[in-house]
């Protein structure tokens, strides 16, 4: 998965597994930052939270971040040798989950609550979804 040493933290592997990419440079790695927090739509970033990934990109992705369908963010060019460094820099700001790719990184629409045309709550459902299988270990 990677030529870098890195940490053996369970937790981290995982992260790295679930949320990181091959990338086309060798050395390199691309990182989905995902922005599925507890109580929040999918997709949804505080203010703060903005702040510090575009900090982030700055520091360990050339100032890159990229939006993606899957209502999450990419920091397209990440060294490896900063992969557990930018890991632990996400847990600061509540956005090192490790669930990239899995049943829990679920895409939602908004729905009634944020959308005229729509005929049916789908926040609602897709937060009961996540909090139903998001500690899976397995997914």
């Amino acid at each position: 998965n990677s030529s870098a040493v890195l940490p053996g933290d369970p937790i981290f592997q995982q992260w790295l597994r679930n949320n990181t990419h091959s990338h086309k440079q060798p050395g390199y790695r691309a990182v989905t930052v995902v922005l599925k927090a507890h109580g929040q739509a999918p997709g949804d970033i505080s203010a703060d939270q903005l702040d510090a990934m575009a900090d982030l990109a700055d520091r360990y992705s050339f100032g890159e971040i990229r939006n993606s369908h899957h209502q999450n963010m990419v920091l397209a060019d990440v060294p490896e040798n900063s992969l557990y460094e930018l890991w632990k820099s996400l847990q600061t700001y509540g956005l090192a989950k490790a669930n990239g790719g899995t049943l829990a990184d679920l895409i939602c629409c908004p729905g009634g609550d944020f959308c005229n045309l729509a005929n049916a709550r789908s926040i609602p459902v897709a937060l009961a979804i996540q909090d139903r299988f998001d500690d899976l270990d397995y997914l």
